[in-house]
């Protein structure tokens, strides 16, 4: 249940356009999976055309409310802290059938600046870091002489979403090499915990979000 999560959404440019932090909860069978079925389907475009987004700011402000409700509580929420103990079995016989979500906390969205600077690492500190970016479905385009920009393709087409899961890893250091003071990788070595070693990160899973199987990806 403790397992968080970075989730980032990517423009038809690259750039990032969200990205939300969720404190707990983020297997790749719980959250990974909630956000695949959640994207599967989903297509750029007009409405009229079967569009059920209208670019990736879009889909993102989508994605955030669907997040957001997915990962609160439904299981009522406590009393009011005025109720008297006396009143308390009244309260709760008044409760019966009802849920209300309680919203407080577990997925925030990152500032701007912390989203970026997260976008532009190699690695990261949460347990998983979830990628939602456009996927090209005109695989015609590879064959294509014609090289008209990517990102402006993109932006006029109809296209659907791929899915980047990855995790934290660890590498000893082998014998004889040491960590130098203006290296690219001394901010993420913690000298206590891993004396010998080296932070990166693996892919678990990048691909459409159609061929995403929760449990393979938590498998891995």
């Amino acid at each position: 249940m403790g397992t968080d999560s970075i989730t980032r959404v990517t423009d038809e440019e690259g750039d990032v356009v969200v990205a939300l932090e969720r404190g707990f909860d983020s297997h790749p069978n719980s959250h990974g999976a909630d956000l695949a079925t959640f994207l599967k389907g989903a297509r750029n475009g007009q409405q009229s055309r079967g569009g059920t987004f209208n670019g990736m700011s879009d889909l993102a402000a989508q994605l955030v409310t669907h997040i957001k409700d997915k990962a609160s509580d439904a299981s009522g929420g406590p009393p009011p802290m005025d109720i008297p103990i006396s009143h308390l079995h009244l309260w709760s016989l008044s409760q019966q059938g009802k849920t209300r979500k309680d919203q407080w906390g577990n997925v925030y969205i990152l500032p701007a600046k912390s989203a970026v600077a997260d976008f532009e690492r190699a690695v990261f500190d949460q347990d998983l870091r979830y990628t939602v970016y456009p996927l090209s479905n005109d695989a015609s385009d590879d064959d294509d002489d014609d090289d008209d920009d990517e990102s402006h393709r993109l932006s006029h087409e109809t296209y659907r979403l791929g899915l980047r899961v990855e995790a934290p890893t660890y590498w000893t250091l082998p014998d004889g090499y040491e960590l130098v003071p203006d290296c690219s990788v001394c901010e993420y070595w913690d000298p206590w915990m891993y004396p010998r070693m080296v932070k990166g990160s693996r892919v678990l899973f990048d691909g459409p979000v159609d061929d995403y199987d929760g449990r393979e990806v938590e498998a891995m």
